[in-house]
């Protein structure tokens, strides 16, 4: 026993709750309420934000805590603002004011001790009700008004209230100053004074209550500029104004000022702010400004003054901003804020976002962007994808609600989920994440409890609803639902019809299609419907709650896992309809029913605000450490407990402290960087860079792949074959010169005569047997040059360069009977990927969903993928593959990384054409600053010819089939997004079209010439050859003997001539000789040639 007391009491000084602010929830900051004290608590009623209301507020001085004062009457005061309001007698009175229905002029009580108002009634010269009167309290008894405007007009009569005997009394005064409203009016000393008000007068009057005469004071010193709607009170001899709007209402007025009534010296003052508007009470030098507007910003800071010795402002309480009174709305925590939205007030629906940030701690609102879903309360909402809210359903004036959206908190934008199927309309669902599936059970409508369960797929974006076909939980609504760390969805809790809250816990199981549910025991049963549950990994702790229309401020932890209970304590008041939500190891807790004496007041909502800590709750995601710590910059915790958080990958950076997934880690923009893990901003590129969306390095050029390739038309080598012809022909040409040098200067004559191929050929007699000569020779050697040009040449081409190809398309009918196929290969290039893509073996690891439209019909290879550099290649095969006249495969990547700002598709395909590949790349790339993202695909389109190959040849097989690849049209760019928005899908779509063409084609290669056609044409040409050579030779031999036969006469012509000539000479020599000795007996032989050549 001893043990489980001093467990509770551990347990109670473990809990630490806190109201935000300390000093508690203060009034909105309502325009045109009016303020009262009663010793050292100051009272605000009324006033107004868009709508009138009747809101009582209590400032205790002694602890500087507003509260608001909740009242049990049935009957209250109407909404109003600029109401006359005061304390006396230990009450608060409250007289007149401006409603919806018009002008005032009732007169209420309010009891402080039973917290009732009174309609009290009054007698006299009851004043016409009247609008912007002033009035003045003599702290006694009397209540002065003056001024104003009636039905009839300005006003200028002043009546007097007896708050003892509530008999009314018009004054008849002498001198009264002009008609005005929203002048000032005080009370001092037996004495009235009258300054301003909506007239062009800046002239002080003051009342002898006694006389009943109007003074009109013949002031110096520094005049105030006229003025209406200020603030006005004495003290100790001097009368003190502050701003307040000109005269005319164009402007605010200028300064504050007060004048001395000893001697009517104006002189200007300080001013405690620069506000106009606020209401003000005033008691013995001292007095409280509240509220008030500054151009178009309203406030509710409180001022106090101090005027008994010298002039002293200081703010009692900043101006705290927060969302307007509401329940049934959400509350949900991401990064370091929490996000309100929705909700309902006195009938008043609210479609508002505000931010808490838990850091700063202070509450702003969101402006609203171009498109936000309608005003409605009692919707279901959860925290998807890190960074964006779902909403679902709810309520309105409208009725029940079936529509959802998402809102992404990082760029303040709404989208719509319009898809069919969806779940009919509903308050009050249960709704619950778990990546990728948001659940949804049960609610109301306009006939009761719903039971219906459903699931939302972030995969494909489709409604299912899931009927177990067994147990499954009684219609809900108002239920409590999560995932629990072992993947399992429960609901507890929950209204059934009349408001009776159910006793069990509900989990289904996914992998079974199964529910089951754990008995909660019957003492616990009353307090659990309308409360917040926030689940932990293996208890859930329960804030409060309500059994039919009594509140509960209980706090219970629960272990669902073995339904052990423990009492954490108290809140500071019972709570029901709230929303909350868990930071660290804190619940903050908001709004929901207004309470009175624990019981609902059922269209009221409260604005309170809680901070529940305890050592016993766990650490949340988005925080780390022993000490629960949130996560830095640059850093996210995705689970419970977490022991330190993960760094974003480089190419991503995160601004923002308590990330709680990695999607919140936001890729760099289109010219920018992160070469580190865990930045918190993208460095620029360089100029000479290049870096697209999501870079971690970036790239000195624009990286491209295109794998384009087409068939090429048949090479069929003839310029080959001529090129080898030519070197074949200059080295036979070539090899001639040294052949001839061989012969005349090497001594090869003897064997160049063996050569003579035509010995018949040459000049003889009938009778001479044939024989070889030089030229003979020289010819023959020429011809054999020429002959194996003329064999060589033909064989080369026909080796080389013998077929002709022919190409043709005709009509798929006419070859209806063939059957088309071929191996196939696809490859998807994600160009800057971050998201998941290999393993170690190059298997996928891409969260990968497809859909196909038409078949491919053959063995199909397993994916595979791999990373070049940041760009993730992802492939498959197709063997032998048969595709229909209309094929398209649809692929969604699901990734928190599941972005690209270029997407390139190869499709490539084997040719009927041996030994080629035909191959088509397809790119489509973002808009600047924007990435592919969502479930809009992007479109390629391609084009398949079907084709087949004929041939005579023994070179390849004959009949052959494939495809030719081309493209139908450019690419469709899908869904983009900035690298901000993109945590509204995680998912990444694009789709593959193959059309196949009507027409097939047709391929033919032939051969050109047959080898007996070659060796006739090389044997013809051989033969022609010798012919032509052994013509020209008889010719060419022919012609040079008689040349040399000419040559050779003349050259033995001129021999004779000279030998003659040699004679002569001789002959004169030997007459020399002959004188002197003259021989005897000489005799010349000469030769006959001579003398036939003398006779001739």
């Amino acid at each position: 026993m001893l043990f489980l007391i001093l467990f509770a009491v551990h347990l109670a000084l473990s809990l630490i709750i806190e109201e935000i602010p300390p000093t508690g929830t203060p009034p909105p900051p309502f325009l045109f309420s009016s303020l009262a004290n009663i010793g050292m608590k100051i009272y605000s009623f009324g006033g107004m934000t868009t709508i009138y209301n009747n809101e009582l507020w209590e400032f205790d001085g002694t602890t500087f805590k507003w509260r608001k004062v909740m009242s049990g009457s049935k009957n209250m005061p109407e909404p109003r603002k600029s109401g006359i309001f005061l304390g006396a007698f230990g009450k608060l009175f409250l007289y007149g004011g401006e409603t919806e229905s018009g002008v005032s002029a009732d007169l209420w009580s309010f009891d402080l001790n039973t917290t009732m108002w009174t309609q009290m009634l009054m007698t006299g010269d009851l004043p016409l009700p009247r609008s912007q009167p002033s009035f003045a309290y003599d702290r006694e008894n009397f209540l002065y008004i003056f001024g104003g405007a009636t039905y009839e007009g300005p006003d200028n009569a002043l009546y007097r209230l007896s708050l003892s005997t509530l008999e009314w009394t018009f004054l008849y005064t002498v001198n009264t100053p002009s008609a005005r409203c929203n002048s000032g009016f005080t009370y001092y000393l037996s004495y009235l004074f009258v300054w301003g008000g909506d007239v062009e007068d800046t002239s002080l009057y003051y009342l002898d209550l006694n006389t009943k005469n109007w003074t009109k004071a013949q002031t110096t010193g520094t005049t105030p500029s006229a003025r209406q709607s200020f603030p006005m009170f004495a003290f100790r001899d001097f009368i003190y104004i502050f701003i307040g709007f000109l005269y005319d209402l164009t402007s605010k007025s200028d300064g504050c000022f007060r004048i001395s009534i000893t001697t009517f010296v104006w002189e200007e003052i300080d001013c405690p702010c620069q506000r106009i508007v606020w209401a003000y009470t005033e008691y013995e030098g001292y007095f409280a400004l509240f509220g008030g507007a500054n151009n178009e910003e309203t406030s509710n800071e409180l001022i106090f003054g101090d005027f008994s010795s010298s002039i002293k402002y200081f703010i009692a309480l900043e101006n705290w901003v927060y969302p307007p009174a509401r329940m049934k709305h959400s509350l949900l925590r991401t990064r370091s804020s929490l996000w309100l939205f929705g909700g309902v007030n006195n009938d008043e629906y609210f479609n508002d976002v505000w931010k808490y940030d838990l850091r700063e701690n202070y509450w702003s609102q969101i402006a609203p962007p171009s498109f936000v879903p309608s005003p409605r309360s009692h919707h279901g909402s959860s925290i998807v994808l890190g960074d964006t809210i779902v909403i679902f359903g709810g309520k309105n004036v409208g009725g029940f609600l079936n529509d959802m959206y998402l809102y992404n908190m990082y760029t303040n934008r709404w989208v719509t989920v319009d898809i069919p199927n969806m779940p009919s309309a509903r308050a009050s669902p249960c709704v619950a994440y778990y990546y990728p599936i948001l659940y949804i059970y049960g609610g109301e409508n306009e006939n009761g409890q719903l039971d219906d369960f459903w699931k939302f797929s972030f995969y494909d974006q489709s409604f299912v609803q899931i009927d177990t076909g067994g147990f499954q939980p009684p219609p809900l609504a108002n239920s409590q639902c999560a995932v629990g760390s072992d993947g399992l969805f429960y609901i507890f809790s929950g209204e059934s019809n009349s408001y009776v809250t159910v006793g069990r816990i509900f989990f289904y199981i996914p992998e079974l299609f199964i529910w089951s549910y754990l008995n909660i025991p019957d003492e616990r049963k009353t307090q659990y419907g309308n409360s917040y549950t926030t689940f932990m990994s293996s208890k859930l702790v329960l804030f409060g709650g309500r059994r039919t229309t009594i509140a509960f401020p209980n706090i219970v932890t629960m272990n669902y896992l073995n339904l052990s209970f423990e009492e954490n304590g108290q809140l500071p008041t019972p709570m029901a309809g709230h929303a909350g939500a868990h930071a660290g190891r804190s619940i903050y807790l908001y709004g929901g029913f207004e309470i009175f004496s624990n019981s609902l007041i059922l269209k009221q909502a409260s604005a309170k605000f809680y901070k529940v800590t305890s050592e016993t709750f766990e650490c949340s995601d988005g925080y780390f450490g022993d000490n629960c710590q949130m996560c830095p910059p640059g850093y996210f915790s995705s689970s419970f407990n977490s022991f330190k958080c993960t760094p974003c990958k480089a190419g991503t950076f995160n601004p923002y402290y308590g990330a709680v997934t990695e999607s919140q880690c936001i890729p760099c923009l289109d010219g920018y960087f992160a070469d580190k893990n865990a930045s918190i901003y993208c460095k620029q590129c360089d100029y000479s860079m290049h870096c697209l969306p999501g870079t971690s390095i970036p790239t000195i050029y624009k990286t491209e792949y295109d794998f384009s390739m087409q068939p090429k038309p048949y090479d069929d080598h003839k310029v080959r074959a001529q090129s080898i012809n030519s070197i074949i022909s200059f080295c036979f040409l070539a090899s001639i010169v040294p052949a001839v040098f061989i012969i005349f200067f090497l001594r090869g004559k003897t064997l160049l005569l063996k050569l003579d191929l035509y010995k018949a050929l040459h000049p003889r007699k009938y009778y001479e047997e044939p024989y070889a000569t030089f030229l003979g020779a020289l010819f023959s050697l020429i011809f054999i040059l020429v002959a194996l040009l003329f064999i060589i040449t033909p064989i080369v081409l026909y080796i080389i360069s013998n077929i002709i190809e022919y190409k043709t398309l005709v009509p798929d009918i006419t070859l209806e009977s063939l059957k088309f196929h071929a191996d196939m290969n696809m490859t998807i290039i994600m160009y800057n990927y971050n998201g998941d893509c290999e393993t170690v073996n190059n298997s996928c690891n891409i969260n990968l969903y497809t859909s196909m439209l038409g078949t491919f019909e053959g063995k199909t290879i397993y994916p595979t993928c791999y990373k070049l550099k940041n760009d993730c290649f992802f492939t498959f095969r197709c063997e032998d593959c048969a595709i229909d006249k209309y094929t398209q495969m649809n692929f969604t990547i699901i990734d928190i990384h599941a972005y690209t700002g270029k997407i390139s598709v190869t499709t490539s395909a084997v040719s009927s054409i041996p030994g080629e590949i035909s191959s088509k790349t397809l790119t489509v790339e973002a808009d600047k600053n924007k990435v592919f993202n969502g479930f809009i695909p992007s479109k390629f389109y391609y084009f398949l010819i079907p084709s087949v190959f004929y041939t005579d040849s023994n070179n390849w097989k004959d009949e052959q089939v494939g495809y030719h690849i081309t493209y139908r049209s450019l690419p469709d760019a899908g869904s983009t997004f900035t690298p901000a928005e993109i945590s509204f899908y995680n998912a990444l779509s694009f789709s593959i079209e193959w059309s196949v063409s009507p027409n097939i084609l047709v391929t033919k290669r032939t051969l050109n010439l047959y080898l007996i056609a070659l060796l006739s044409a090389i044997l013809g040409s051989v033969a022609g050859l010798f012919g032509a050579f052994g013509n020209f030779m008889g010719i060419f031999e022919k012609s040079f003997n008689k040349i040399k036969n000419k040559i050779d006469s003349e050259k033995h012509l001129q021999d004779l001539k000279d030998k003659r000539k040699h004679l002569s000479y001789l002959k004169e020599k030997d007459n020399d000789l002959t004188e002197d000795k003259k021989p005897t007996n000489v005799s010349i032989d000469v030769p006959d040639i001579l003398l036939k050549l003398k006779s001739k």
